[in-house]
């Protein structure tokens, strides 16, 4: 089984691809993939307006693209979206993907069946025998169909649909996952489950939240615990929990905050100058609201003002 760990549009600059490539192989993946196209290859409509933060992926980059997977010892891979953009991808590339709204692409099926690498196809929203009449155009290469569901995020994934694909289409092919859920455990492992050879997951490892994928994609924390899933290494609650309910545990939850200013010296009052409340910014060892007989009637040793959640480290005591 391989980990693809997809890029798409989480990027602004080459040297957030770059970096990319190397969190991609730090956190266990074997693929890194990208995607070549502008909004004619899409529309045929150049000066299409596509919406997002993200600019287009420069060709001339490819090379370093290239080299630097290489150094990292991760495959690069690059998804095109015309027979143009394949023809300037494939001299970079051991596989061809093709995306799921291309599948339906005769010229790019016939180009890429010329060309003879191994395909990858991704499937949302195609009928089995639309995805059968696009395995015909590609009868002299291997292909790895990709189950997947083309929402983003995707909400509703039915793994029927997979079992129903493999029995209708056979043996004769690989079958991988494309997973647009935000899910990091569990989907994931039950596709491996089923036998798919590659899982594919949109990744964010910069820290732009403004990217066209940004709102469906793991972060490194997140993808580095699918692979270690996915690999076989046993997870404790605390390897998971440690990236669960973060703002929660850093933020959301109601502590002990500042009503009113609090000056040095002055004492802390419950219902006076402190109360409970939800914090709307994040905080460092707070009082446990559990313990208010820690916090009130001592003094201030910092100045707080409105909104400001009280610490320990703001009166001292003996707790």
């Amino acid at each position: 089984m391989k980990i693809i760990a997809e890029i798409g549009s989480n990027w602004k600059t080459m040297d957030d691809c770059l970096m990319s490539i190397e969190k991609a192989k730090e956190a266990g993946a074997n693929i890194v993939k990208f995607q070549l196209f502008d909004s004619f290859d899409l529309y045929g409509q150049p000066s299409l307006d596509i919406p997002g933060e993200t600019p287009f992926l420069n060709a001339q980059w490819l090379p370093k693209l290239k080299e630097h997977a290489m150094e990292n010892e991760i495959e690069f891979m690059c998804t095109g979206f015309s027979v143009a953009r394949y023809n300037m991808i494939d001299p970079f590339v051991y596989r061809h993907k093709i995306a799921s709204a291309e599948m339906t692409d005769i010229n790019i099926l016939e180009a890429l069946n010329s060309i003879g690498k191994p395909v990858v196809m991704s499937t949302a929203g195609s009928s089995l025998d639309e995805i059968k009449s696009a395995l015909a155009y590609l009868r002299r290469v291997p292909v790895t169909i990709m189950f997947c569901v083309g929402d983003y995020p995707a909400k509703i994934i039915d793994f029927r649909k997979l079992e129903q694909m493999k029995n209708y289409l056979g043996d004769s092919y690989s079958y991988g996952y494309s997973d647009h859920s935000i899910d990091v455990l569990n989907l994931p492992q039950k596709a491996k489950d089923l036998g798919c050879i590659l899982i594919e997951k949109h990744v964010n490892f910069t820290t732009h939240k403004d990217t066209n994928d940004a709102g469906h994609s793991l972060n490194f924390e997140e993808f580095k615990l699918m692979c270690a899933k996915l690999r076989g290494e046993e997870l404790t609650i605390l390897d998971t929990e440690q990236y669960a309910n973060v703002m929660m545990k850093k933020q959301y939850k109601r502590r002990f905050i500042a009503t009113k200013e609090i000056n040095i010296g002055d004492k802390f009052l419950l219902d006076y100058n402190v109360s409970i409340y939800r914090s709307n910014i994040t905080w460092h060892d707070p009082v446990s609201t559990f313990r208010p007989c820690d916090l009130f009637n001592q003094i201030s040793i910092t100045y707080k003002k409105p909104g400001d959640v009280i610490s320990y480290a703001d009166f001292e005591g003996d707790w």
